[in-house]
């Protein structure tokens, strides 16, 4: 929950009273947490992955072929659209 004030004033400026608003956040609490997880999660695969060195992701024809066996489509930007292999 999450809640603000303010003081209600009349013309003259005196205070009159307080108005208070009291807002539920518990679903913007629980995108933030999920948020958080995700970018765990992704920094987390990244660090535990070397990255592919670029030599291979270019080379010869058959380094790309092998590169295909080993790893499928994950190498590729657009897996199933470079149908040169």
């Amino acid at each position: 929950m999450m809640a603000t004030h303010q003081p209600v004033r009349d013309e003259a400026g005196e205070i009159l009273g307080v108005c208070v608003s009291i807002t539920d956040i518990s679903v913007v609490k629980q995108k933030e947490e999920a948020l958080r997880q995700s970018e765990d999660h992704y920094r987390h695969t990244v660090e535990i992955n070397p990255p592919i060195p670029d030599s291979l992701t270019h080379g010869s024809r058959r380094e790309q072929h092998l590169l295909q066996f080993l790893l499928g489509d994950a190498h590729r930007p657009y897996p199933g659209r470079d149908k040169e292999l």
